[in-house]
């Protein structure tokens, strides 16, 4: 008996989603920029601004704790436009 596979119905294409999800990182980066580039320029650790976005009450996309590592892909992400 084979189990699981396509059943019938529309097939997804997996690529619109990605896409999408990257649209809106971008955009959650690009609405950081400013914030963020204040903190580069004071010279801040990432820890120290994952702290400082904490301590200013600012969320991540899906309302979780600032790590260093989130805010080293939102400076990468800024970079890379």
């Amino acid at each position: 008996m084979v189990l699981g596979g396509w059943k019938g119905g529309p097939k997804v294409d997996g690529r619109r989603g990605c896409e999408a999800q990257r649209r809106q990182a971008q955009a959650f980066a690009a609405g950081l920029e400013p914030v963020v580039g204040d903190l580069r320029r004071r010279g801040l650790s990432l820890r120290q601004m994952a702290a400082e976005l904490m301590a200013q009450g600012i969320q991540t996309p899906r309302g979780g704790q600032w790590s260093a590592c989130a805010v080293r892909n939102v400076l990468l992400r800024l970079e890379a436009c």
